[in-house]
């Protein structure tokens, strides 16, 4: 394991896909992830697609916020915010009609539609017929589609509806590098929620470390480095 010290900075999560990012002070974390993260989904009605921001960046502004067992949804309509609020159960029994399989990256999942009301009015925001998903499944990485990308899995390693992995670690050092060479450009500086990572940390031998350690710990956890971030063209927020 690498012996380098290394200081955890900035925390965040992201409980809808491709939707507004928050920064925490702590977050809890499971097998699975960050817990409430990525936990939603938006997806066409007709085929199941993810909506992203790629093609609909309005999604970004959906706020969400977290209340004990419920999770307050509001959509930023322009002349009138509308907000949901849903009962959060992972453990309840939900009819088979509301229950829908989707596949991204080769990975399947069953998320659960929990408010008609609140799909037609996503439907009204985005001008397509869509549905919200909350995860009750997981998704398993060693169906992802590149295999070959990936080193160290294990059998039940497994995520909700993130793109590839169940954290994403950046350090400080290769931001402030980034950085440094778009500033010769006379071009925007970047922060790290522009990358959407669930953990930002300070302290890396130098630019670019997250992609060389094995392993690497965090307090008590220890996490593994599956694959470097496969950077989506996306990625000014």
């Amino acid at each position: 394991m690498d012996k380098t010290v290394i200081k955890v900075t900035k925390l965040f999560y992201y409980p809808i896909k491709s939707a507004h990012e928050y920064q925490k002070d702590e977050i809890k974390i499971e097998r699975k992830g960050a817990i409430n993260d990525r936990v939603f989904l938006i997806v066409k009605k007709k085929d199941l697609t993810p909506i992203s921001f790629k093609n609909y960046p309005q999604i970004y502004y959906i706020e969400t916020k977290y209340e004990d067992n419920k999770v307050h949804i509001t959509i930023p309509f322009e002349k009138s915010p509308k907000t949901f609020t849903l009962e959060i159960n992972p453990k309840a029994e939900y009819p088979k009609e509301n229950i829908y399989k989707t596949v991204t990256s080769g990975c399947s999942c069953d998320g659960v539609s929990l408010d008609n009301n609140l799909n037609n009015a996503l439907s009204e925001y985005f001008g397509e017929e869509c549905l919200i998903l909350y995860c009750i499944g997981e998704r398993f990485l060693k169906d992802y589609h590149k295999p070959k990308m990936m080193h160290d899995l294990k059998e039940n390693d497994s995520m909700t509806y993130n793109f590839t992995a169940p954290f994403l670690i950046i350090t400080e050092e290769s931001l402030n590098y980034l950085n440094e060479l778009l500033a010769k450009r006379n071009e925007k500086k970047v922060e790290a929620m522009h990358f959407r990572p669930n953990i930002v940390v300070q302290g890396g031998s130098k630019e670019f470390w997250e992609k060389s350690p094995s392993k690497f710990k965090v307090n008590n956890m220890v996490f593994r480095n599956i694959k470097p971030c496969t950077r989506c063209m996306v990625n000014i927020i």
